[in-house]
Order: structure tokens, then sequence, then C-alpha cells
């Protein structure tokens, strides 16, 4: 039982941890001013780029540390480089561009629920890209993407 709860939580933590900083920086960068929208680019290349380092670092170095000193210190390690990304992202607080929220947060999740019967439908992928209306590519790209 405590093998499936700790899986479940890796899940969990995976699956809302990257899409939500890399929205959170994506959010940082006006759009509409070209240099800015150069450094979302950069932003979005380094970002996956640290998440695939920290992966790499996570299943070689971490793997070895705890083969060779024990699970302790690899946990320890682990725990120190987690309360370090936490600290950084904290500190940075006041100086995030936050948006308000607008609307409902159900709304969207009732688009997506209310499209999805014809997401799996196959005359939905048999028509032209351009028949598609706006919120079912929006829809469809979401899923593709996740």
């Amino acid at each position: 039982m405590i093998f499936f709860v700790a899986l479940y939580l890796v899940a969990l933590g995976s699956g809302c941890v990257k899409p939500n900083m890399i929205a959170h920086g994506g959010d940082q960068f006006n759009q509409s001013n070209p240099k800015q929208s150069k450094k979302l680019s950069t932003y979005f290349n380094a970002a996956y780029f640290a998440f695939s380092m920290g992966e790499l670092f996570a299943l070689t170095l971490l793997v070895w540390i705890q083969t060779h000193s024990g699970m302790d210190v690899g946990f320890g390690v682990s725990a120190a480089v987690m309360a370090m990304g936490l600290i950084s992202l904290v500190s940075g607080n006041l100086y995030y561009r936050n948006k308000p929220p607008q609307g409902s947060i159900f709304t969207p999740i009732a688009q997506v629920m209310h499209l999805n019967p014809f997401l799996f439908n196959s005359r939905c992928f048999a028509r032209a890209p351009n028949e598609l209306h706006l919120l079912e590519m929006h829809v469809l790209l979401f899923i593709i993407s996740a």
C-alpha cells in the first residue's frame, strides 16, 4: 500500500509541478513585445533543458550516491536540492507578474467535458484543420501535448 501511495504522489508531483512551472514562467513575459517574445522562447528551451538535466542528475548521480553512501544521504541530498528550489521560487514572489483570475475556473473544464465525446469520434479527426472550431483546436492541442 505504501509503495502505491508513493508512486501516486510522485506522479501527482511530477504532473503538477512541471506544467505549472512552465505556465508560471511563461506568464512573466509580454508576448506583444518582440524582445520579450524572444526571451519567452529562450525561457521554454532553458526550462525544458533544466528539467531534463534534473532528471539525468536524479537518475545517475543520486542513484550513485544512494548506492555508495546510503539511502539516507541520497534522500538528504534530494531534500536539500528541493528546499533550495523552493526557497528560490518563494524569494522571487515580490517580482512575479501575477495575472488576476478571470471568470470561473469551471468554464474551461466544462468546455473540455463538452467536447470530450467529439474528440474520440473518428469523424472529428477526418475533417480538415480549417473546419475545426477554435476551441476544439485548443482542446485537441492540449490533449496531444499532455
